[in-house]
């Protein structure tokens, strides 16, 4: 009878057990997301500090955001809004208190979750604390991250992990290789990027917060864990290391949860060129990831237009949902003692919208809009970057003695009050009229640069269209129409001129008037505007040319990012000690001659030899030593004046010589007439 009884018991766990077995496609299920009551945890403190102390134009009655069609009357609940905010513990550890938009004391992660956030994704580092490692930036070990995650699972958001697979900072310009990996050949770096994944995933899911996304790597644009994961210019190979890195990387994430969904993060998102090479590369080799995400700051990666167009091809192509994974934008220039900010008058010139609480905004909902309207709902949402770091001493960006440099682009105040743009994750999905409309002409003054004698309109004419304003602190390009007589004489003559045009928008007109610079240069595509069509598509166009005694590229045309003016540069760098030739040839008359040209750079100390030149013109060449500061000094302009052309002809250009890894940029060249012959 007992055996019998066994034999029964035995059988019925296993149709249990059989009933029970999972046989559901990872990919398109997973287990339901539990959902917690909880109230709010109020302060004593209060804080009624007015928002004008840091943008003094805030006006309550005039704010406002427009609906998103695509995320109205309740469509895509499931849209991702939401946040890294990776710093929170630091500031919090530092001292620093966050207000609801009542201006009473609250949890921040409350203040987010009300505000319509439903995902953080938090950052981890393998050991800040190693001997290359950087104490600040949060502090981002897993243990400081669960900190984060637990906190806001209270509030029923999801989970990203970002795994830098680094010590520190990564991002397309470093990828440090972390201090204890340092000695590992390549098959053991492999296991360890796979067991670093995994047990980084079961950190969390052991202590009951299991990560529904997952990072392999940070804005992997140029690869990961360097050298051994760098993709290397013209190398092919390179893209091999990095494929067996990532797929490493994706077999821990799903051994370690075979639901949650692993993403590659480029940065560039509206380049699509860069991405279709990356995730072609990727595909060819057989990288089985879930989600592409891309990072898209409206004052460094160029037009919404170029987003939408990268989004809508990329998921189309490679058949995967996509989401912004890092944006952002200012709410005021106004200086903090605590603060070193990067976004500063330069960002909000390229970025399209003014450095205020509404045209942060405006910006934030322009980016969501974007990501909603990517076809066949393939577009999953945003995460914006940092909204909640403070600038409190100690939460600097690295440590003791740093500042931070995101404060003028959180959605909190400096004084850690909820900004009115915070609820832009709601107020998308609302039925609120709100009508768009320019008020006026971002300047009245505006500077115009004209190169007479070249054939691009873009250079040679005056602008069909001048920056105006929107209501939401937006910029739209107005069209615009100069004094036929003005603008004739500044497009054919050489020298300053005035130029007066008008602006009309309805019953609205506005005038303008442009203070305009023409120039005959003799220098063909002078910015390196012309003629980058892809990401394959690197090297100068002729009449540009470049020579090194490596085989290696070691010069590139850079499109929406480090450039003076336009949207593109030049960009010379190596991982290796090289030099470089970059030069035009150039027939010309007979006369004197000043060149001129930009250049920004890493600092002299790497530089072996720099010098602009001019040769071949019937006279002895030429030079001018380059000095350049580092990327925060800017660009610095380099001169030869006097240039004495006796043969018709000239070859301008730099040559460069340097140590390993030296960077730098070069843009707008001229070479004009100054004799006036």
């Amino acid at each position: 009878m007992k055996k019998r009884l066994s034999l029964i018991i035995l059988l019925l766990v296993s149709i249990l057990l059989f009933g029970c077995k999972d046989t559901e496609d990872p990919s398109v299920s997973e287990p339901p997301f539990d959902l917690f009551q909880w109230e709010p945890t109020l302060g004593s403190r209060t804080n009624q500090t007015p928002y004008t102390q840091q943008d003094p134009s805030f006006d309550a009655s005039t704010f406002k955001v427009k609906p998103i069609a695509a995320l109205q009357d309740g469509k895509r609940q499931d849209f991702m809004m939401g946040v890294d905010a990776s710093m929170i513990k630091k500031v919090i550890d530092s001292g620093g208190v966050y207000y609801n938009l009542d201006g009473v004391e609250q949890d921040v992660f409350e203040i987010l979750a009300d505000a319509g956030v439903n995902y953080m994704r938090v950052r981890i580092w393998n050991d800040p604390f190693s001997p290359i490692g950087i104490r600040g930036g949060g502090d981002l070990d897993l243990q400081t991250a669960f900190w984060i995650a637990q906190r806001a699972r209270r509030v029923n958001m999801r989970i990203i992990l970002d795994l830098h697979y680094s010590d520190t900072w990564a991002d397309p310009e470093h990828q440090e290789k972390p201090y204890a990996w340092e000695l590992l050949n390549f098959t053991e770096l492999q296991q360890a990027v796979d067991t670093f994944t995994y047990d980084a995933m079961m950190y969390f899911k052991s202590r009951g917060v299991t990560p529904q996304m997952i990072q392999i790597g940070n804005e992997i644009n140029n690869g990961m864990i360097w050298e051994d994961g760098r993709i290397i210019w013209n190398d092919p190979t390179s893209y091999d290391r990095l494929a067996q890195l990532l797929k490493s990387g994706i077999a821990g994430a799903k051994r370690a949860d075979r639901y949650v969904k692993t993403i590659i993060h480029l940065a560039d998102g509206g380049k699509f060129p860069i991405f279709d090479e990356f995730f072609s590369a990727m595909t060819s080799r057989q990288v089985n990831y879930d989600i592409i995400g891309a990072s898209f700051y409206p004052f460094y990666h160029g037009t919404l237009d170029r987003l939408q167009d990268n989004l809508n091809q990329i998921s189309a192509q490679y058949n995967k949902p996509v989401f912004v994974a890092e944006t952002s934008y200012a709410f005021t220039h106004a200086s903090h003692p605590n603060a070193s900010h990067i976004f500063g008058f330069n960002q909000e010139e390229n970025g399209g919208y003014l450095a205020t609480i509404q045209g942060q905004a405006t910006a934030l909902r322009d980016v969501i809009e974007v990501v909603a309207n990517v076809p066949n709902n393939k577009g999953l949402g945003i995460v914006y970057w940092e909204p909640a770091w403070l600038p409190v001493a100690g939460a600097g960006w690295a440590g003791v003695g740093t500042n931070a440099t995101w404060s003028n682009q959180a959605l909190f105040s400096y004084t850690g009050k909820a900004l009115p743009s915070i609820n832009v994750f709601k107020d998308v999905r609302g039925n609120q009229t709100v009508d768009v409309n320019i008020i006026g002409l971002k300047s009245e003054t505006i500077q115009v640069g004209l190169n007479i004698v070249s054939t691009v309109d873009s250079e040679s004419k005056m602008p069909a269209t001048v920056i105006a304003l929107t209501d939401v602190d937006s910029y739209i390009y107005a069209p615009v129409v100069w004094n036929a007589a003005q603008k004739a004489t500044a497009e054919t003559t050489i020298g300053d001129h005035i130029v007066t045009g008008v602006v009309t928008y309805g019953s609205n007109t506005w005038e303008v008037t442009a203070e305009v610079r023409s120039i005959q240069n003799y220098i063909v595509n002078p910015g390196f505007e012309v003629g980058k069509t892809g990401a394959n598509d690197e090297l100068p166009k002729p009449p540009w040319f470049v020579s090194s005694t490596l085989t290696d590229m070691v010069g590139k045309i850079q499109t929406n990012k480090d450039f003076r003016t336009g949207q593109n540069n030049f960009n010379y760098y190596h991982t290796a000690a090289f030099n470089y030739d970059l030069y035009q040839d150039i027939t010309l008359p007979n006369g004197t001659y000043r060149l001129t040209a930009w250049v920004m750079g890493e600092t002299n100390s790497k530089n072996i030899e720099h010098y602009m030149y001019a040769r071949n013109f019937g006279g002895t060449m030429m030079t001018q030593n380059v000095f350049v500061s580092g990327w925060a000094a800017g660009y610095q302009l380099i001169t030869i004046d006097n240039i004495v052309v006796t043969n018709g002809q000239i070859r301008i250009g730099f040559y460069g010589s340097f140590n390993a890894s030296t960077w730098g940029h070069i843009d707008d060249f001229e070479l004009v007439r100054t004799d006036h012959a």
